[in-house]
């Protein structure tokens, strides 16, 4: 008799998709075809990225606000342009601030945020 086979339903998001990679990194996983249309394919790249980046801001020991601050900046920032982040340059990152400053109307503090 075969094993039973078990599925697991999660809702999408980038950080879902990377712990759930992460944590069964190495073994046989299915994603079902019908769910893939709509993952795009840079999400995966994007997910590993931001997992090496919480390692690097556990490692400087930086509090779990400013990690979270951080992650979600960086985020919004990849998701914004869905390219490689490693051909995000300056000219993006001022055309991002002034998009956040023109269309989401943030504050100075928000924008100057280390």
């Amino acid at each position: 008799m075969a094993p039973k086979r078990k599925t697991r339903s999660f809702p999408y998001s980038q950080d879902i998709l990377g712990k759930i990679l992460s944590i069964f990194d190495g073994e046989n996983i299915h994603i079902d075809p019908a769910l893939q249309v709509s993952i795009h394919p840079l999400a995966l790249y994007q997910g590993r990225i931001i997992e090496a980046l919480k390692k690097e801001l556990k490692l400087r020991r930086y509090s779990q606000k400013t990690q979270k601050a951080y992650l979600h900046h960086i985020e919004r920032y990849m998701q914004y342009f869905m390219k490689d982040p490693e051909k995000l340059d300056e000219g993006y990152l001022k055309e991002y601030l002034l998009h956040l400053v023109d269309k989401e109307r943030v504050s100075r503090s928000y924008i100057t945020r280390p």
